[in-house]
């Protein structure tokens, strides 16, 4: 079989998940930002903090407060909320 005549990747697993699910189109939906710009620097903050105090803490719980810190470091920097798009939440647009 030729090249030519064969569906791409791409096309193939279209045709079997659809449209809604494609590569490019969860792409695009998993890297969009859905947390507010005040939100963003409160959670960026907070979890700045929590990963410094949970560096001088022991190792347990330090560990654990540095975890947290940095997923709410990360929610802040990048402005993407696993938890809000989960629940198909956006606050991003809002004032």
């Amino acid at each position: 079989m030729s090249t030519a005549a064969r569906p791409s990747n791409e096309a193939m697993r279209e045709s079997f998940l659809g449209e809604e699910h494609s590569p490019s189109r969860v792409k695009s939906k998993a890297c969009s930002v859905n947390v507010g710009p005040q939100e963003r620097a409160i959670s960026a903050a907070a979890g700045a903090a929590m990963v410094l105090i949970g560096l001088t803490r022991g190792p347990f719980r330090g560990f654990m407060l540095s975890a947290l810190g940095a997923g709410l470091l990360y929610r802040g920097l990048s402005g993407d909320c696993q938890m809000y798009r989960a629940l198909d939440v956006d606050t991003s647009k809002q004032g």
